[in-house]
């Protein structure tokens, strides 16, 4: 007879064996993956030196692992002149999801090419956004159905300041030849290449023009060289309203230099030529943006000369932030209501103009306009909240995907491929991989997708990828808001942020808006990691605070950094005074040019001083962290989340 007390030890041995066994093949598959992976990199090393020829000589294991595609890519690519055409559109058809397709179909477009075969190409062509590839296509066409061209595809491959690929020459020439790049067309793209500072260009496109106009553009490449040759009025007519253009581009390249200058010439120059109405406003709209930018006392008066016509995009902008920096709140109303529809909608329009509205007492309508952006987790959406004095709408709905559906998830090539790419440290592939697949998923897969991502430890597709609630098409925006802004290293973060004395809410932000959490990460000036360090202020910091450090490779290690970091930011801190959107525009410019902002400041509220803030770049940094950093406190649970909590009211260098 079967007792319970034999039964319970069947049932024992029972579960330990099936877990042995699992860990057996768990312990097996990892050997095996591990084995090819380190045979792939191999096998692609002897591809690439030709010493293997054929699939027959790739070993039989490497067949199964993900990314065999790469390596059926380097042996096509290696061979297109001997490959049947059906092999290479099965390669297409079998890997329409990945890169490698479009790959392998600009090495097969390009041979095509070079054999004249252009119907084929018509036929093999990928819709592409190389220019190589779209001016080959294009040639093709030409070749063969030209009648199919269309404006479009002219202007969009003729009208670049940048000299194109070698691979266009042949379509421009026929086009030239054919009269269907016009004259207008040669003469918008010199301008396009003059604003590149493309002379070579500029004077091979010259030599398509008539020969008292290639003298004028000779003129103007000198001018280009030497812009006080505008006074030698030998050289000049004044009736040739092209002589007026090439006058007002070296004023306008004079008062980059020196503004005072160049208005003193353009008046000069201007009883001369009395410049056209276009001529005028040209460099006119140049000045009242530069005035600004100056803070220049006649800025008013250049702005209010322009008609508004005239006005684009930059001249707008520079129009209303003179008159917030003016503090004339009426003029920033009337401006914003002149804008076109598409430019007032945006959010930071809404605001600036509920904003005047509120200082001009109409209540009622700035709350209206204040509501429209008051649902919206961005830098405006957060202030409006502030400004109705309701709490902002920052939800972290955690929602875990079911296991099945993300094992199923897994077992999708494309999803291989990027994880094999990433695990491989071969970032930019896996990230083409990854983009590739993710336009292919659902709104539902696209969250499994970013929770997998998230277990990877591969923040920054979350944070580029779902950047803006519409991107993901998810029908609860705020299921990503944690994915987008993960806790990464909490515990370091934590610990220095407690050991400096500052909010890790802030740390975190810092961290997300400098690397993505790309713990390698490194920029064009050289800073280091997540927190994004130049080796010598570390260095600096490193002795002051007796933190252990060796050489720049310790600023790749995440606990260095972030301790290095948090140093820096309570050092800040502590140089403004204890405010921290000073402190943040300080790590990001550097304190000497906060100190010269400041300085040069009139005491404005904290909101007009970051619109006004003199660097782009450190304008839309403020902003962003900003926005990082009230989430982030939300994230970690604080309450409540405003960004009024970070902003001083008002910023005055005597405070």
């Amino acid at each position: 007879m079967v007792t319970k007390s034999l039964l319970k030890k069947y049932f024992r041995f029972l579960v330990f064996c099936v877990l042995y066994l699992f860990t057996i093949f768990s312990i097996q598959a990892k050997v095996n993956l591990d084995k090819q992976r380190n045979d792939f990199v191999k096998t692609e090393k002897l591809i690439l030196q030709g010493k293997i020829r054929s699939e027959n000589q790739i070993p039989d294991h490497l067949k199964s692992y993900s990314l065999y595609p790469y390596l059926e890519l380097e042996l096509l690519k290696s061979q297109l002149k001997f490959s049947p055409i059906e092999k290479v559109t099965d390669f297409y058809k079998k890997y329409d999801d990945s890169p490698v397709s479009k790959t392998l179909n600009y090495h097969w477009i390009s041979f095509l090419a070079k054999g004249g075969r252009w119907s084929e190409i018509l036929t093999y062509y990928l819709a592409n956004t190389s220019t190589n590839l779209k001016c080959l296509y294009s040639t093709a066409v030409e070749h063969t159905s030209p009648e199919l061209i269309t404006p479009a595809d002219i202007n969009d491959l003729w009208l670049s300041g940048q000299t194109r690929p070698k691979e266009c020459d042949q379509l421009f020439n026929i086009w030239l030849d054919k009269k269907i790049i016009t004259h207008e067309l040669i003469w918008k793209r010199i301008y396009l290449a003059m604003e590149e500072n493309n002379t070579a260009l500029v004077r091979k496109l010259g030599l398509r023009l008539s020969e008292p106009e290639f003298d004028d553009i000779k003129l103007w490449l000198r001018v280009h060289q030497n812009n006080n040759l505008i006074n030698n009025f030998q050289l000049f007519d004044p009736n040739n309203l092209f002589h007026q253009k090439i006058t007002i581009y070296a004023l306008k390249k004079i008062g980059t230099r020196n503004l005072d200058l160049a208005l003193r010439n353009y008046r000069d120059l201007n009883q001369r030529y009395n410049f056209s109405d276009e001529n005028k406003y040209d460099f006119y709209k140049f000045a009242a943006i530069k005035m600004f930018a100056m803070d220049h006392e006649k800025t008013e008066l250049m702005i209010n000369d322009i008609p508004l016509e005239y006005y684009d995009e930059p001249l707008h902008t520079a129009a209303i932030k003179s008159a917030l920096r003016n503090n004339d709140w009426p003029a920033v109303i009337k401006r914003i209501e002149e804008m076109p529809d598409e430019l007032k909608s945006q959010d930071i329009w809404v605001y600036w103009l509920a904003r005047a509205y509120g200082e001009v007492k109409d209540d009622y309508t700035s709350k209206d306009l204040f509501a429209k952006i008051s649902n919206k987790t961005n830098y405006y959406g957060l202030l409006a909240c502030n400004q109705l004095k309701q709490m902002c709408p920052i939800e972290f709905a955690i929602v875990e995907p079911y296991r099945a559906d993300k094992i199923r998830l897994l077992q999708n090539p494309g999803i291989n491929r990027a994880i094999e790419l990433y695990r491989l440290k071969r970032f930019t592939q896996a990230r083409l991989e990854w983009n590739t697949i993710l336009k292919k998923l659902s709104p539902k897969e696209q969250f499994i997708a970013a929770t997998i991502a998230s277990d990877l430890n591969w923040h920054d597709r979350n944070i580029v990828n779902f950047a803006k609630e519409a991107n993901s098409e998810n029908t609860n925006p705020n299921a990503f808001l944690h994915l987008r802004y993960p806790l990464v290293n909490q515990s370091s973060v934590l610990k220095f942020a407690k050991k400096y004395n500052i909010d890790p809410a802030w740390v975190f932000a810092i961290s997300r808006q400098e690397s993505a959490f790309i713990s390698n990460a490194k920029s064009r000036a050289g800073a280091l990691g997540l927190m994004q360090l130049m080796p010598d202020t570390a260095r600096k910091l490193a002795k002051q605070n007796k933190i252990p450090y060796r050489n720049p490779s310790s600023l790749l290690n995440e606990s260095t950094n972030i301790s290095l970091g948090s140093a820096y930011l309570q050092q800040m801190l502590g140089t403004h005074k204890g405010n921290p959107v000073l402190a943040t525009a300080a790590y990001n410019a550097g304190p000497g040019r906060v100190r010269k902002w400041m300085r040069e400041s009139k005491p404005v509220a904290t909101d007009v001083w970051i619109e006004l803030v003199p660097f782009y770049e450190t304008r839309d940094y403020l902003k962003r962290v900003l926005t990082n950093t009230a989430i982030y406190r939300s994230r970690l649970g604080k309450s409540p989340t405003i960004l009024s909590e970070l902003m001083p009211i008002t910023m005055d260098v005597n405070k």
